[in-house]
């Protein structure tokens, strides 16, 4: 009686499972090959026995598990800190053959610490906490000052007063989730109120109001442009 191909590759491949033959590169382990360096068909199982198929593995480039031990591809401190994820993310040192924040150090190197406010470590990952948001850029450009569920966000009036629009165009008031003009208050922490006395809110926007709106501005003091006229002072 013979075999066909296929019912000889089953019977082969049962018979090796069971005596403990390894393949390697088969063809069964193709996928966890190129995603995590286990390459080798033993006892029916995928695993890693080449550091050199570690290193060319996804694991590797992606999450620094790039060494091999116990027939698996792991990370190590020094593959960590040689990673994209470390400078971008905070994921620097190894903890259980992985690549993790580990610390708040971790952190705060790390561009998601600069931008985002993403500084202290947390079961793994950097996130936000305390005063992380308030040295970031997220901070000083879009006003997520405040730290919540981890992330910065919008969370009061002082936090639209520390980004330039409300300097520029007066959105220093939360209101319905952002930054708006909403009273006289806010156009006098513009530099147009300074600088040019339109500090009286008016229809949606900063307008020379008064005399004393002028009289109070750096126009008058340099220019001697002290009375209001229409929308200018003069």
């Amino acid at each position: 009686m013979r075999f066909s191909a296929i019912a000889y590759a089953l019977v082969f491949g049962s018979l090796a499972g069971l005596i403990g033959c390894e393949e390697k590169n088969s063809p069964q382990c193709e996928g966890e090959c190129k995603s995590s360096g286990k390459c080798t068909l033993k006892s029916g199982q995928c695993i890693a026995d080449d550091e050199a198929a570690c290193q060319k593995s996804e694991g590797c480039r992606e999450g620094g598990e790039c060494v091999l031990k116990n027939a698996a591809c792991v990370a190590t401190d020094a593959s960590c800190k040689t990673m994209i994820a470390c400078k971008r993310d905070g994921l620097c040192t190894e903890q259980g053959g992985k690549c993790r924040a580990v610390s708040d150090q971790d952190c705060r190197g790390s561009e998601g610490c600069v931008d985002t406010g993403l500084c202290s470590a947390m079961t793994g990952v950097c996130v936000a906490k305390g005063n992380d948001c308030q040295d970031a850029k997220v901070c000083s450009e879009n006003a997520k000052c405040t730290a919540k569920e981890n992330e910065c966000v919008l969370g009061s009036d002082e936090d639209c007063e520390r980004a330039p629009e409300c300097k520029k165009l007066g959105h220093c008031t939360v209101k319905d989730g952002k930054c708006a003009l909403t009273s006289t208050s806010d156009c006098k922490k513009t530099e147009d109120c300074k600088l040019h006395g339109r500090c009286t809110f008016d229809l949606g926007t900063c307008v020379v109001g008064s005399d004393n709106d002028c009289k109070d501005s750096q126009d008058c003091e340099r220019k001697g442009q002290c009375t209001k006229h229409n929308d200018s002072c003069v």
